[in-house]
This record gives structure tokens, sequence and C-alpha cells, in this order.
């Protein structure tokens, strides 16, 4: 899962949304059109800130001497002019200084560069001295500093803005200026987004609660800042012009071309193109769409409910006092002394799967989802009223039209399509696994009627257990945390030649205790990123495992090269040498990337789901990392929604394969690899039900489309609260078509479901981009997984280029072919040990 999806509770969650919002800009086709034909066939026979992006601690930097930027060193705006000519002269070659990956040089080279003549050299690294390597935050106070200085920055650039006409007769002008206004746009996007993004993670892990706070206070009064960023003519204008102008966007390279039609659709999707009543409607909208979006999220996360429990049926759920402690409490009063236990998500979860008294889980499932949602779909109610009023503001059919405008998908119609065909694939293997689960209740519970909702987390748990139990419980010993990181850099160097070093922090540097960082460097030993570990849990922290993209890849521009100066000076002697160096040269800007997760200690050994997990995050990471873009707008995971969970589901398949994981699973205490038994358990307990798994989230994706679209089921569900049987017709038909379980009556499990927040009509992405990587996986990895071949094509021809090239096009030259299903259908609907 992305970090810069989450909302963190403190903030606003402006960006949170928005982060959703990158265009699909090239196609508006979704990828499974022909797949879903042949499926048909088969089965018949936020607003995050549109400037904003993010930037890195280390550097690719131009030598002053020979910068164009030294030629704007008085920073008068008469100087622009200058500035313009000697960034279209290539007489004086420019020397960029190049401390990276030795790639940048083949990637930024005279063959793929828009400012030719420049060569490239290697420079030593600058020690970072302050939390992340940012040499401005050193302090408390460091934030609120920082906000200011990046406000100033991006206000002075802002008023150049209008030096770069794009409007103009003479097209080589018209060329030169919009390229330099592109680049413009990113410099403000990255300025914004380091501290955006240093700011977001510090808010969800520092160790210290008034760091914490300080961060979350400068990353909402930023946003703030960016709103009206987003809405400002003079920097739409000029970008629009050169988008609507066919002969200057062709002079752009495919990356630019890429930015520049996704900036100028974002800052169209804020309504900036609307007259000023209809702006002032939207920004009205947008804040209205936060608060309801805050609200649902609050009450989801808080929602609980006490059921009273005998103590005998307590002891049925809670196997220990320490449990019992902290899901409730004895009522001493009651005669006889009963048991107050909490209902939330956990322990709903724990009664599902462990409570074998049908009734009590039944008791279980109906107060968790049926007594007092009132709020929770009231909330629910209000953000579907928000959202379809904002998208109709910004012309759109409704709010799913919106989300999928910006997506590989395109439309609404393209994911129900590509949700009815897989349904329909898969539905034969569901049913079957229904029948099992619905023979072993009865072996149990005999005519205890139907297989009901509270059934399926009992029973298929029972099922695993009864056939591979032993081998499951034994796997664990073998996987240590040290052994699963070593795995990962493993599989990094055999693909990719890359070595991750562990390497001391700086004083300052780090936010807690126990973070770890991770030097990433080539096979020559030239640095590629930084990587820090949080890997342990502790009050204060985000609770769920991810990925923080703190500072992306990209080449940095100092002010000068607009011919601007500084606007202001950093507080700290550090932050002013660092701000110095910063616009003294031109930088190339590795990535930096923190993965969080929340495990118990060190040396703790990890339950095959929290491998799992580790290897997901870690591919979002890795996505990260490899990015080499020339701007930082689209660059490592800032790309479709749909398609950036890609890297990180292909990497989960690792975590499976005997091959791989018997170069790192060895028992924790003799030493002895992972016997094969075990694996093969693993994968097929995995697959013991994935029928029903599957078809339960194509269920929950069809409902997100259907809340938030334009079609019946919306309009009938508009006032759930005045006619809650309403919406139980609506679910009740979800069940019909994309389940075996009948719905249980009155019960409305979409008032906890958090995903409308984040993944709002956007929760198919993970089930396209599984789609996605199983092609991948069974098509270049699955017989030699370690190749190294393979793996460079997956860095050069997909990775290494973020969310700047199509995806469509991405995956095309990976496989050869146009995307399947196929392989995802095989994998569903097969009972194999190993894939």
């Amino acid at each position: 899962m992305l970090a810069r999806r989450r909302l963190v509770e403190s903030f606003s969650s402006i960006r949170s949304n928005s982060a959703l919002r990158r265009s699909n800009v090239l196609s508006s086709k979704g990828p499974w059109k022909r797949s879903c034909a042949a499926l048909s066939s088969a089965s018949d026979a936020g607003n995050t800130p549109n400037v904003v992006s993010s930037s890195a601690n280390q550097y690719v930097s131009s030598s002053p001497t020979s910068s164009p930027s030294s030629a704007c060193s008085n920073s008068s705006l008469s100087d622009v002019n200058a500035v313009r000519e000697q960034r279209g002269a290539a007489s004086k070659p420019e020397t960029l200084m190049v401390r990276s990956w030795s790639r940048v040089q083949s990637i930024f080279g005279a063959g793929n560069s828009n400012e030719p003549g420049k060569t490239y050299s290697a420079e030593t690294p600058v020690h970072p001295l302050g939390l992340y390597g940012e040499p401005r935050l050193v302090s408390e106070t460091s934030f609120e500093e920082w906000r200011r200085e990046v406000e100033a920055d991006c206000k002075a650039l802002r008023e150049v803005a209008d030096q770069f006409n794009v409007e103009t007769s003479d097209k080589e002008t018209a060329v030169t200026n919009g390229r330099m206004f592109l680049q413009l746009l990113d410099s403000v996007s990255a300025r914004l987004c380091l501290l955006l993004d240093t700011a977001e993670i510090c808010a969800s892990s520092h160790a210290d609660a008034d760091i914490r706070k300080a961060a979350a206070g400068a990353y909402a009064r930023l946003s703030a800042y960016v709103t009206k960023l987003n809405m400002d003519p003079a920097l739409y204008h000029p970008l629009a012009s050169m988008v609507n102008d066919p002969e200057v966007l062709a002079t752009l390279s495919p990356e630019e071309q890429r930015v520049s039609i996704s900036l100028k659709l974002e800052f169209e999707r804020d309504g900036i193109h609307l007259s000023p009543e209809e702006k002032e409607r939207v920004e009205e909208l947008q804040a209205k769409t936060r608060e309801s979006e805050t609200q649902f999220t609050q009450l989801e996360r808080y929602a609980s409910s006490e059921l009273r429990l005998s103590l005998k049926e307590s002891g049925k759920i809670f196997l220990d006092a320490s449990s019992l402690g902290r899901f409730g409490s004895v009522d001493p009063k009651s005669i006889p002394p009963s048991y107050r236990v909490i209902v939330n998500s956990t322990t709903l979860n724990i009664a599902m799967r462990r409570v074998s008294d049908s009734n009590l889980r039944k008791r279980f499932y109906i107060k968790a989802h049926a007594e007092g949602v009132e709020r929770n779909l009231a909330a629910l109610e209000d953000l579907m009223r928000v959202r379809r009023n904002l998208a109709n503001a910004l012309g759109f059919k409704s709010f799913a039209h919106l989300s999928t405008s910006y997506r590989m998908a395109g439309d609404p119609s393209e994911v129900l399509n590509f949700l009815d065909k897989l349904n329909e694939r898969i539905a034969p293997r569901a049913k079957a696994e229904t029948r099992a689960l619905e023979a072993l209740k009865e072996e149990h519970e005999p005519n205890a009627g139907p297989l009901q909702a509270w059934d399926v987390p009992y029973y298929s748990n029972l099922a695993v257990k009864t056939e591979f139990g032993s081998l499951i419980e034994r796997s664990h010993e073998y996987f240590t945390l040290d052994g699963c990181l070593q795995g990962l850099r493993g599989i990094c160097n055999s693909l990719f030649g890359l070595h991750f070093e562990n390497v001391p922090l700086d004083p300052g540097e780090s936010w807690a205790e126990g973070v770890q960082k991770l030097e990433v460097r080539e096979e020559d030993g030239t640095p590629a990123g930084t990587l820090y570990l949080d890997l342990y849990q502790r009050p204060g922290k985000f609770a769920n495992p991810a990925h923080f993209q703190v500072r992306c890849s990209h080449l940095h521009r100092p002010l000068s090269y607009f011919g601007v100066s500084k606007a202001s000076t950093p507080a700290s002697k550090a932050a002013a040498a660092a701000a110095a160096r910063e616009e003294s040269h031109t930088a190339y800007h590795l990535p930096s990337s923190v993965l969080v997760c929340n495990f118990d200690r060190p040396g703790a050994l990890l339950h095959h789901t929290q491998v799992q997990t580790l290897f997901h995050e870690f591919g979002h990471a890795l996505h990260s990392l490899m990015s080499r873009t020339k701007l930082q707008h689209l660059s490592g995971t800032r790309g479709e929604l749909d398609f950036v969970e890609t890297p990180s589901q292909l990497m989960e398949y690792f975590c499976f394969n005997s091959r791989v994981v018997r170069t790192f699973a060895f028992h924790h205490r003799t030493g002895e690899p992972i016997p094969q038994d075990v694996v093969d358990a693993l994968n097929m307990s995995r697959r013991k039900f994935q029928g029903m798994e599957f078809q339960q989230q194509i269920m929950y994706a069809a409902c997100d489309q259907l809340l938030f679209g334009d079609g019946p089921e919306a309009r009938s569900v508009q006032n759930m609260v005045r006619d809650p049987g309403a919406a139980s017709d609506v679910l009740r038909e979800l069940n019909h078509r994309y389940s075996h379980i009948p719905y249980t009556e009155g019960t409305f499990w979409l008032s906890r479901f958090s995903h409308f927040v984040n993944y709002g009509a956007a929760y198919y992405s993970y089930t396209y981009s599984r789609a996605f990587a199983a092609d991948l996986w069974h098509t270049r990895f699955a017989a030699d997984p370690l190749n190294r071949e393979v793996g460079d094509d997956l860095r050069n021809l997909m990775l290494s280029h973020g969310g700047a090239r199509d995806p469509h096009v991405m995956l095309k030259d990976l496989l050869g072919r146009e995307t399947s299903v196929d392989p995802l259908i095989h994998e569903l609907t097969t009972d194999a040990s190993s894939f």
C-alpha cells in the first residue's frame, strides 16, 4: 500500500485524495478490452496538489563555471531572455557532475536529452546532516521555517512564469519557452513535495509527539498554499497553450509530453478552466469532500460497540488473560459475572476465525455490521453526495467517471466489464470451494442450515489447518526478519546488480530508535539511492505497513536557472549551506524512501503473511528507488493508481517461489533450509479458497464503482439512513452476482469499508494490477525467477520510467504482446503447489 494515499489523522486529507489523481494522459482505453472479449467468448464456449511531487538528497550537480545558472547570478528578471538564449545554444557544453547511477548518463545523454551538448562525470556525495538526510530538519521549528522558505521560493518562481511566453507566432521561441515553463512548474512541484513528503512520513512515524505535531501543522499550511497554486491561471494558461499546440507539443520528449498533459488535466480537474463563480463552487465542494472523507475515516477507524458475553463464551475467543484485558473487561456486578467485549475489526477477526460456536460468531457479525452503524452510513451517504456534486461541477457524470478518467481503465464501464468477465471465469471455482465449506459445516454442525457470512472465515481456516496446519505452524521458524531482508537483497542483486549496504545514521538523521539506513549502490559502486527501514512497532507510529516515497529522482534546477535569486535564508547554518549548494548547481537527485512496518522486536520470527507484506511494500520501494525520470512529477510510484500496485504485487510472487525462498529461509536455530513440503504447503494453502476470496474482492470493487457511479444503484442509496432497505437491495444484488454466500438481511459491511476514502471509485486497482503482475510473473519470471536479463528488462522497460511512460506500452514491451488475464485465471483455478 502506498503511504502517499494514507490519511494521517491530524492532517487535512487534501493530498491523500489528490495523490490518487494522476492522469491517464496518453490513452483513455482500458488494457483489458481485448481480454474481456476473450473472456466473454471463453465463458460462452485528492486533490493532490497538481504541481506537487518530490525531491532527493543525492545529486548529480553541474559545474558552476560552465552552467548557464552562473550567467543568471544577478537574478534580475531582465536576464530571463538571456537565460532562454543560452538554454537554446549548444555552442558551449554544459558539464553535469553525476554522483549517481552510471545509467543516468544513458538516460540523459546526447541521444536522449532535449538539452544537447552535456557530458557527465562523478562527484562525491554531500554528507547528510538532518532528519531523513535533510539538513534543514534539525529542530522542532524546522518544518515551519522550511515551509516559509519553500513558499518564498515558489512565489519567486511564480513571479517569472509570465516571462516564458508560449503564445507566440515564433515557433522556435514557443518551444524554448514552453520547455522552460514546464521545467519551472516541475521545480515548483519538487520543492513543495520534498517538504510535503517528509512532513507526511514524520507526522506518521516520528517518536516525538511534538515533532509529529509540528510536521502535521506545516503539512496542513503548505497544503493550503498548494490549493491556491492549483487555481492560479498564470500557471495554467501557458501550459494549456503548449499542450493545445500540436506543433509545440511534438517537439517535447515523450516524458515531457506526458507530464505536460498530466499537469494540464490535473489543473482542470481542480476547475481552473471554469468561471470565477464555478471555481468558487468547486473549492467549496473540495473542502466539503475533505471533511466528509475525514469524518468517515474517523468513524470507521474508531467504530466499536460492546457485546456482553458469559465468561465461558469469552474463553472461547480469548485464550489468555492479557487478551481478555486488552479487548474488554469483566462486569463484577452482573449475575452471573459477564464479560463486556469491545467489538472492533480486531476482535471481529479473532471471533470469526477462532470460535467454533456458530451462534456466537453470528452475534459478533450482527453486532459489527448491523447495530449502531447509522452514523457510519450517514457519513458514507454524505461522502457520496459531495463527491457526486464535485464531479458534476467539474463536468463529469459521476465521481466514478472523474476517478477513472485519469487511470488506465479510462471509464467505469470498462472497470465493470473487466470485473464481470473475470467473475464469470472464476465463479465455477468459487462455487466448488463454497460447496466444500458447506460439506465441512454439515459435518460439524448437522442440520445447521446453509453456509453464512460468519461461517466462511471459521471453516476455511479450519480446512486449511486440518490439511496443512502442522506444516504452516512450522513455517515461521524459518522466516527471521534478518533472513527475509537478506533474501530481498539477494533478489535485487541477482535481478538488477544492486547492493544494499548498511551504513550508520548521522546524528539527527533518525526519527526513532532502531531505524536503519541502507545505501543502494550499483555493481560498479556508484550510488543509486537511499532506503530507510523503520521496522518495529512503537506508540504513535502509523499502524499499517507502508512505503513512503520521501524524495523522488529527478533533475533539479536551481532558482538561478530561471533567473531568480534565493528569496529567504534558512535559519540554521547547515540548512543555509545546503540551500546555497542546491541553488548553485544543476543536480540530478537520487531517490530516498522509507519502509515502515510494525514487527514486534529485532530478531522476530515472521509468519508468512508478514513476509508477503514485507515483500509487497519493498516492491513499492524498489519502484521508487529505480526510477530515473528527468522530471519529478511522474517519478517513481507517481503514476496511475490501477498500475502502480503492479511492481509490489509482482514482488509478492518471489516469497512463494520455492527456488527463491530456499535461498533465504533457514531455521532460526539449526540453520536448516526450509523443507520443500513446507513451501508447498504455503502455496497450496494460499490457493485453497482463493476463488471465493477473489470473488469477494470483485464484489467490493463493483460496489465501489456502483455507489460512486451514475446508475440506479447510486440513486437508490442516496437516502440509505432514512431508507436502509434500498441499501439492502443493492447489497443483496451484489451478493447474488458476485458471491455464493447469501446476504445477511439488515447488515451493512460498507459502513466499515475504509477503502471508500483512499480508493474511492478505484478499489478495482488491486485486482487490475494483480492481473498485470500475474501476467508478468508467469510469462517472464516463473521459469527462472532470478534471471538477470529479465531483471534488466523489468528495470529498463518499466521501473526506471516511474509513471512517466504509458503503462500499456511498458507492459507490452515487457511481455512482447498485449496484456492477458489468462495467467491470472489459470492461477486462480489451479491447485498447483508452486508457480
